[in-house]
């Protein structure tokens, strides 16, 4: 198709991120759940997961199954449900697997990613929030899938934000959590107008909905510009995917490491460093030729 011929299209070009964090050799994203209402605040839901790839990971194939963790898509492959069932995983197990392979680095979900998290989804917010409600309608409200990709620096990337987020039931940790999040979703928005007439079940927690932005209240939990881009300080070496990380290397492979840097940024053009390209293989390093 030619672009001239749509000339009111838009396009949104992303750089693929050849070196995201992998959960057993797998790739994964994460799914949580955000509330926007008709008074322009924004809500946020705790409990989030992972979902997960049904291939190991890989660049020497562009086959969907290992590229792509949409539910919708890694539901019709052969190996859905063989490593986790409905590729589904909790935060809790997802600590569990940082603490053991990453044991050296001390990594934390709420308090290395999840603010990042909080951040991309208040800029996004802030971002369109003018056109959300363009017919002032009162009383309204938007549940959003936001769905977040981490790198191999444990660096958190907004992939994209969904209108339609799924609500199906792979596995009995979602069977769970969905109707809580929904109980919670419904006691925010329509108990205050509409009180309930049947018995609700009581749930042992309060609602996991947090607010991050309110103009009405005053409230943005948005943290400074550059916070967090890179959450862990000791990250002067990514570690190697699935083994455990030394926290004390030797300073011969950091020389050797910096020397290749050096050598990239001589005969490179500059990239920022908070893009997913600033990391280059050395491969990609090649030395200059001398004129004749």
């Amino acid at each position: 198709m030619c672009i001239r011929d749509r000339a009111y299209t838009y396009w949104v070009v992303q750089k693929y991120i050849e070196k995201p964090l992998l959960y057993k050799r797998r790739k994964f994203d994460i799914r949580v759940w955000a509330l926007i209402t008709s008074n322009n605040e924004l809500f946020y839901y705790r409990q989030g997961y992972l979902r997960t790839s049904s291939e190991e990971y890989t660049l020497d194939t562009k086959q969907n199954y290992v590229h792509l963790t949409n539910n919708c898509l890694q539901q019709h492959g052969k190996k859905y449900s063989l490593h986790e069932v409905g590729n589904t995983i909790s935060f809790e197990i997802f600590q569990n697997y940082l603490n053991e392979v990453y044991a050296g680095l001390g990594v934390d979900v709420e308090r290395h990613l999840v603010g990042r998290m909080k951040d991309l989804m208040i800029d996004s917010f802030l971002s369109v929030r003018e056109f959300l409600n363009p017919r002032k309608r009162k009383n309204s409200f938007e549940l959003l899938g936001f769905d977040f990709l981490i790198d191999e620096d444990f660096r958190v990337w907004l992939i994209e934000v969904n209108i339609n987020p799924y609500l199906g039931i792979p596995n009995k940790f979602i069977e769970g959590l969905l109707p809580k999040m929904l109980n919670d979703m419904c006691e925010l928005v329509l108990d205050s107008h509409f009180k309930p007439v049947n018995e609700i079940p009581k749930w042992d927690i309060k609602s996991q909905f947090e607010l991050l932005y309110s103009s009405k209240q005053k409230v943005n939990q948005r943290r400074e510009f550059g916070c967090g881009l890179y959450p862990l300080k000791k990250m002067d070496i990514a570690p190697k995917q699935n083994e455990p990380f030394d926290a004390n290397p030797s300073k011969e492979p950091i020389i050797k490491i910096k020397e290749e840097i050096q050598a990239c940024l001589l005969y490179t053009s500059p990239s920022p460093r908070d893009s997913c390209a600033s990391r280059m293989p050395s491969s990609a390093c090649k030395k200059k030729k001398k004129k004749k």
